[in-house]
């Protein structure tokens, strides 16, 4: 076989398999009468065969090859004969194409008493082979074996889990020729299997079998019917992809109750726990098989999607590693899952086995090179195109991910659960901000723009949004304390936020709070100053129980984090003094206090500011007023160069004239322009000349010589 394997490319045709697939046959006894060892050597060489036939279907276009396939398909041994059926679905296109009528239809009767067997993975492969041999006959031959089983799908059938797999995928593959497939599936499927439990009384667990894992092969025909059940509802809805208009959301529903009650659907407690972790993750799975088209993907709501988190941090080891498997399988090839299944992956970091944890890590690096690859790819991207490509944008959706945890309740009193939600925003951003391409401005302002969205899905919940805000302040933390890029120019672009998460981005309202615990502020400022990379005055000061959630107008800043009422119907005019002192002279302002801890004392400026809001919805500071001393050995400055202006205050149109210590002067504006020529003094002295304003220049500029 090695050797075989290593000269395939060269040396194999229809005369070499015609004479491998008669040796194999010669080792085949008849009635299964050969020993265990000597059986599994002989499906290891059937298994051989298998792999061949998926590249090189043409090489067993011989007659006595087909022939001695079909003759194989009637063995005793069960892997003989279903290897060799995925043998012929395999080759079953192109025999359909080059063989006769004939000999094709020497087939039909076994693929059929296969069909109907009590193998449900020989069903499976026997209905692929009837509508790759012949279209035409082969699904008129389908439409009359649905006709028969769509009657016996309950638990009379001795081979229920063969009938439900062979309708399930007689539905997938010829949906037009199944009838009444939407009562079938709701009364035999759901109603009958899934809906109704067998047992009368609970299961007597021993002590220590809480986490005992049973192979899906020992389970009670009952749950595998249930699996089975939920496998032929999804590939029903499969087949009618590009087809008829069907209605997900019921099913939707039904596969995340099954997650969000562990397995046990209708509450019961009639399951066993390895029973119920197989159920859920037979949701999950059927879940991410119908995510996976992007015709279903869209119809899955945020608050569903969110729930697959539960099976990331499931209980047993084996629903958590096939979970993860499953996803890194979407996420990897073409068609990709978009960018929100990545940030399901944050909570691996739970994980009890550390090796998991970096296997985790490095899918998450994988997945996002591989998609910054397809961006170097494509010549042209569209905004959308970027949005789904780009890895920076899976931070929205690990923020909404984050902010609908099923243990983080009020942000300002969940102070554990935030410090472990931490965690799982340091596994995702750990990558992108060790990447070339990370941009620290174009996140920063991402996480900005989300401080000035609600939750779509419930905007009027004030602590559904600030939760949102408190994520978003872990996330821009992070940021500020593993980034080595602190850059102080604002991203001139906007990124794009999902719609069907945040609502639109209001400028209008200030939002700068921190929507944490005191406790977690007080953390965050010692970690920045240990890497000095605390900003000037600290921290933005605190949100509070008696603060409003957001700092809009008079009506929307009643609305409060607590039922606490406020004591005035509007912020205190200290507090907001203190606030925009504290945007203005950041060296003098006091960090970390709350609105209801500054007092007036706490204001360094008396005079209040009035320029205009920046983007970010913080009081932009009065740019200061720059003046260059020039020594008068210097030439003259030509008009040319006069052109570097400071523009000032429009509450403040002074021009300053800066000369000796002791000859500062105040020009007040005036709207006739004069030009001062400047004094000869000695060297290493210098004075400056005022500038007023002409019919260009609208406002007074200070120019210095």
């Amino acid at each position: 076989r090695t050797l075989l394997e290593r000269v395939a490319p060269l040396m194999l045709d229809v005369e070499s398999m015609t004479t491998l697939v008669r040796l194999v046959h010669s080792q085949i006894k008849p009635n299964g009468s050969q020993p265990e060892e000597h059986s599994r050597g002989v499906v290891e060489h059937i298994q051989f065969i298998h792999r061949l036939a998926s590249a090189n279907p043409h090489i067993f276009l011989h007659r006595d090859t087909f022939v001695t396939l079909t003759v194989w398909l009637v063995s005793s041994d069960l892997l003989v004969s279903r290897t060799t059926l995925r043998i012929f679905a395999s080759i079953a296109a192109v025999v359909g194409r080059v063989m006769d009528a004939g000999t094709v239809g020497l087939l039909f009767p076994r693929l059929q008493s296969k069909l109907l067997g009590s193998d449900d993975k020989a069903s499976k492969y026997a209905v692929q082979c009837f509508v790759k041999l012949c279209s035409t006959k082969g699904e008129e031959i389908l439409e009359r074996i649905y006709m028969g089983l769509k009657d016996k799908l309950d638990y009379n059938n001795p081979n229920l889990l063969a009938h439900l797999s062979a309708v399930g995928h007689i539905a997938y593959y010829v949906p037009l020729k199944v009838h009444n497939m939407k009562s079938l599936v709701t009364n035999s499927c759901v109603k009958g299997i899934l809906m109704k439990d067998r047992r009368t009384n609970p299961p007597v667990i021993a002590e220590g079998e809480l986490v005992k894992w049973v192979e899906k092969g020992d389970l009670d025909i009952e749950y595998k019917a249930k699996i089975r059940s939920m496998k032929l509802l999804v590939l029903w809805l499969l087949g009618l992809k590009d087809g008829t208009h069907v209605n997900l959301m019921p099913t939707f529903r039904l596969l995340t109750t099954l997650i969000v009650n562990h397995g046990d659907l209708m509450e019961t407690g009639l399951v066993a726990p390895w029973e119920a972790a197989h159920l859920r993750m037979a949701a999950g799975k059927q879940l991410l098989r119908l995510a996976g088209e992007p015709c279903y993907e869209s119809h899955l709501h945020p608050l569903q999607w969110c729930k697959l988190a539960y099976l990331v941090t499931d209980d047993y080891l084996q629903v958590r590693t096939q979970i993860q498997s499953r996803l890194y399988r979407l996420l990897t090839f073409q068609p990709y899952l978009p960018l929100r299944y990545i940030a399901l992956f944050a909570y691996a970091v739970f994980d009890r086995n550390p090796t998991r944890v970096d296997t985790c890590k490095r899918i998450i690096e994988r997945m996002f090179a591989l998609r910054r690859a397809q961006l170097r790819l494509q010549a042209a991207t569209t905004a959308d195109e970027m949005a789904e490509l780009l890895p920076d944008y899976v931070v929205p959706h690990l923020v909404y991910l984050l902010a609908h945890d099923g243990q983080l309740d009020d942000p300002l009193t969940s102070a554990d659960r935030l410090i472990l939600l931490r965690k799982c925003v340091a596994l995702i951003l750990d990558p992108l901000i060790a990447a070339d391409t990370f941009n620290f401005s174009f996140l920063m302002k991402m996480v900005d723009n989300i401080k000035h969205c609600k939750d779509v899905n419930d905007p009027d919940s004030e602590v559904d949004n600030a939760k949102l805000y408190a994520v978003c302040d872990l996330v821009s933390h992070h940021v500020q304390l593993k980034s080595s890029q602190h850059s102080s120019i604002e991203y001139t672009g906007d990124p794009m936020l999902p719609k069907y998460l945040y609502t639109p981005v209001d400028r209008k309202r200030s939002n700068n709070a921190l929507y944490l615990p005191q406790s977690i502020i007080d953390q965050f400022t010692e970690e920045l100053r240990k890497s000095k990379k605390l900003p000037e005055g600290g921290l933005l000061p605190a949100k509070t129980a008696s603060s409003p959630v957001l700092n809009t107008d008079r009506k929307s800043s009643k609305k409060l984090v607590s039922s606490k009422k406020p004591s005035t119907k509007q912020p205190s005019k200290s507090a907001s003094t203190s606030s925009q002192t504290s945007n203005t002279e950041p060296k003098k302002s006091v960090a970390l206090k709350s609105p209801r801890q500054s007092t007036s004392a706490d204001v360094t400026t008396a005079r209040k500011p009035e320029s205009k809001r920046i983007r970010s919805g913080a009081t932009k500071p009065p740019s200061p007023i720059k003046v260059t001393v020039v020594p008068e050995t210097q030439p003259d400055v030509k008009p040319a160069d006069q052109k570097k202006t400071t523009r000032l205050n429009k509450d403040r149109d002074i021009t300053l004239v800066i000369g000796d210590k002791n000859k500062v002067e105040r020009a007040k504006k005036s709207s006739t322009p004069k030009v001062e020529k400047p004094a000869k003094t000695k060297l290493g002295k210098s004075k400056a000349t005022v500038e007023q304003p002409t019919a260009i220049d609208k406002e007074p500029t200070a120019v210095v010589k």
